[in-house]
């Protein structure tokens, strides 16, 4: 990459971006992540996936210097609130970000919330599923059902963290969680 991270970051459409900034956290490069994202949030200031997305890192980077847990909560809740606290990821990163910031309490509340509203989702689409005569072209919305119960997974375990009043730290090579 450029001395200048910006260099290439203002011609990256929105989705690439944060493909982009995943990777580089991935090699453990969370600055120049960080920067990715943040001119992401500049061009489009109320874009719901750069908003969770810098918070996760704001609120969970394994770097201390990246870590800044007053704008990881102000972006999280920014995102529930342009949601209507309607989605489950906004809402499991607002619980991290308030774990982040010893609030372990509310981190517990808002964890459960994205839980129930995950399940629901879950249970929707298995309904879906079940009830209806699929034709061999059409595709059951199988898929979106299994990354449903696989973020309910994560956010059940760092559910417990927060009970236990501890925070999350994710390890980037893993990938997001």
């Amino acid at each position: 990459m450029s001395s200048n991270p910006n260099s290439l970051v203002t011609c990256l459409p929105h989705e690439p971006r944060i493909q982009w900034s995943l990777a580089l956290q991935a090699l453990g490069r969370f600055e120049e992540a960080a920067v990715v994202l943040e001119a992401g949030l500049e061009q489009s200031p109320d874009n719901v996936h750069y908003l969770t997305e810098y918070a996760w890192l704001r609120a969970t980077c394994p770097e201390e210097f990246v870590r800044d847990r007053d704008s990881a909560i102000e972006m999280s809740r920014r995102a529930c609130v342009a949601t209507k606290s309607a989605d489950v990821r906004a809402l499991d990163v607002y619980a991290a970000a308030l774990a982040n910031a010893s609030r372990f309490s509310e981190a517990v509340r808002v964890a459960q919330q994205a839980i129930d509203l995950g399940q629901a989702r879950v249970d929707a689409l298995r309904k879906e599923i079940d009830s209806h005569p699929w034709r061999e072209w059409e595709t059951p919305p199988t898929e979106m059902r299994n990354q449903y119960k696989e973020l309910l997974t994560k956010i059940r375990k760092r559910l417990q963290l927060y009970r236990d009043a501890d925070v999350y730290r994710h390890d980037a090579k893993k990938g997001r969680s």
